[in-house]
């Protein structure tokens, strides 16, 4: 893909990166987690770590599709931002309005 495998890559990692983050912020809301203990470290990283893997893998598999030419550049970056989109109205953030007072809750 070129130079748009690196844009690839940012774009999936930013995504991954702000699914974690608000899926911890609503987990922690909630009062899930234990309060103190390893669990909480691991649950937490897990939690993170989670959705990053799983849009590197989807990325990865999409990459391999465009390069086959089975699909083309522009149904890539559609698909990006498509399931970036519905993964983040599944964890409710339509904005960064909402993603900001998933934090503010914690206070």
């Amino acid at each position: 893909m070129g130079d748009d495998g690196e844009n690839a890559l940012i774009a999936w990692l930013c995504a991954g990166v702000v699914a974690g983050l608000a899926l911890v912020g609503k987990v922690h809301a909630t009062g899930a987690l234990p309060d103190d203990g390893p669990f909480r470290i691991v649950a937490m990283g897990a939690l993170m770590v989670g959705p990053l893997l799983l849009f590197l893998a989807i990325g990865d598999q999409l990459i391999r599709e465009v390069i086959q030419g089975k699909i083309s550049r522009a149904t890539y970056w559609t698909t990006v931002f498509g399931l970036a989109v519905s993964s983040f109205a599944l964890l409710g953030i339509a904005g960064v309005d909402d993603l900001i007072a998933v934090f503010d809750k914690q206070g």
